[in-house]
């Protein structure tokens, strides 16, 4: 990961952890206590599910339309830099879903409702905004106290629409929930504007980043 200049507050320190949590592919991920939540401070980019089956790669616009119209799980990985460990995978609801496993044992995609303890833990949806958000990647990002204060790390890397339109990098951050409602994938966003972070809901096809708790 590139080296990162942090505002650092004792508020911040009191959440920070050495704990890591390696996934099926050997690649290990820092992680951070928030209150009583542990949650990993970096998006996940694993390409096989706990049973050792390998996570579809769309390699290109039409296998990634088909999977999200057959319901069926699959992730892309535009960026092969070496930065790719920073900003991840984004991966459709139905492989973070998938009865196959996607977290190591121990961990699970957070539900809506650990989003919201998430957010309650930092004040609400209009502060935890703030204190989500990494203070690099970001476009149009004006630095005051409180951005990067929970060492959660938000990172700006964008989604794939069902469409398969790669969209919203430097300005948006989609986290999936492992919840639905009505028929759609429950999510939440770190944007530009410091936006509130309220629970949004997606179609199941879209391609977003995801951390586990």
């Amino acid at each position: 990961m590139k080296t990162k200049t942090l505002f650092i507050t004792a508020f911040f320190i009191s959440f920070l952890t050495n704990a890591q949590v390696t996934d099926k592919n050997n690649i290990s991920y820092q992680t951070v206590k928030i209150g009583t939540q542990t949650w990993m401070s970096e998006n996940v980019m694993t390409t096989t599910f706990q049973n050792g089956d390998p996570i579809p790669e769309a390699k290109n616009m039409e296998e990634w339309i088909k999977a999200g119209e057959e319901g069926k799980p699959m992730f892309v990985s535009w960026d092969k830099s070496s930065d790719n460990k920073d900003n991840g995978n984004l991966y459709n609801w139905y492989a973070i879903t998938d009865k196959r496993g996607f977290a190591p044992k121990g961990w699970h995609v957070p539900s809506d409702k650990e989003w919201s303890t998430l957010v309650n833990t930092l004040g609400g949806a209009e502060k935890a905004t703030i204190k989500l958000k990494s203070i690099y990647d970001w476009e149009m990002l004006d630095i005051t106290i409180g951005y990067g204060e929970s060492g959660f790390e938000g990172l700006p890397a964008g989604a794939i629409t069902p469409e398969g339109s790669y969209e919203d990098k430097g300005t948006f951050a989609y986290f999936w929930s492992s919840s639905e409602k009505e028929g759609f994938g429950q999510n939440r966003n770190l944007s530009y504007d410091d936006s509130p972070c309220d629970s949004a809901l997606g179609k199941k096809g879209n391609g977003f980043s995801v951390r586990l708790v």
